[in-house]
């Protein structure tokens, strides 16, 4: 009886130890990852932060005829011609955007550590250089300034267009309220050397880069209605609607397609309520599989 005592004793003691070790493991698993949670977290508010800030800062960098007046020596504000001037303050962490024309002055980004501009000129372009700190990481980027309409990259000049040129509506680089990313959906793209993969979301849409053109896909598919589809984004034309509104069931009304597209494979696929096909553009007859 001794023997069976002293072994249950044991048992028991090893089974406490055991679940003790087990209770420590699960608690220091449980800090790491709502520590590594936290990080992702402010990782994701520190890109959207520096996002808002590119949206204001490429409208005015990208403007025809917008020069640089005046950076600080400290590279803590840049003042172009047009009356606009970016500052941040270190004592705020805050990025200022205020335009002397109409008397505003906003806050465009938040918890930002650090933030220099700096002006330089590159080929006979002139060059705004700005290095952002989040969270102890540096972001670098670089803007050149006053160019519209007509986008060239390291491509053929040729394969660009003009959106004069087009009917219908094109987004560029002075379309407000646009979010342009590189294919990891989170570094900011440039509109001057476009990439396959580069992701444009504005309206209803997510525009898709590659081959050439862009292709098309609705973000919510829940509507009955969507907003008008760009015909071009960025001087390079949508080419591509493959499955943009499949499975879209609640869709009644299509809008209009544009009129440079070359692939409408199953772009309408199981849109069951939809009441009335699109008209198609004559040269894309061809491409259709299903509609």
């Amino acid at each position: 009886m001794k023997n069976q005592r002293g072994i249950t004793l044991t048992s028991l003691i090893i089974y406490i130890v055991l679940i003790f070790l087990i209770i420590v493991i699960l608690a220091r698993v449980s800090v790491y990852f709502t520590s590594n949670m936290s990080e992702i977290s402010k990782e994701s508010s520190s890109i959207s932060e520096i996002d808002k800030f590119n949206m204001y800062f490429l409208k005015d960098t990208k403007k025809t005829g917008n020069k640089i007046e005046n950076v600080l020596e400290d590279g803590t504000s840049i003042t172009f011609t047009n009356g606009t001037t970016y500052s941040f303050s270190k004592d705020d962490e805050f990025i200022y955007y205020e335009n002397e024309l109409d008397d505003k002055k906003i806050i465009i980004a938040e918890t930002i550590e650090d933030c220099k501009f700096v002006q330089s000129k590159e080929n006979s372009k002139d060059i705004v250089k700005v290095e952002i700190t989040v969270n102890e990481k540096v972001y670098k980027y670089e803007y050149v300034m006053g160019y519209e309409n007509v986008y060239k990259t390291h491509e053929t000049e040729s394969s660009y267009i003009d959106v004069e040129e087009l009917e219908g509506f094109a987004i560029t680089t002075n379309t407000d309220g646009v979010v342009f990313t590189k294919s990891d959906g989170v570094t900011p793209g440039d509109p001057y050397n476009l990439k396959s993969g580069d992701i444009v979301t504005y309206g209803d849409y997510k525009y898709t880069y590659g081959n050439g053109g862009w292709s098309v896909a609705v973000i919510d598919k829940t509507k009955e209605e969507y907003g008008e589809i760009a015909v071009a984004v960025y001087g390079k034309l949508i080419t591509n609607l493959d499955s943009a509104f499949a499975n879209c069931t609640n869709l009644k009304v299509a809008p209009e397609l544009p009129n440079k597209i070359n692939s409408l494979k199953y772009t309408f696929q199981s849109c069951s309520s939809l009441e009335e096909a699109p008209t198609i553009p004559e040269r894309s007859n061809k491409y259709i599989f299903y509609i």
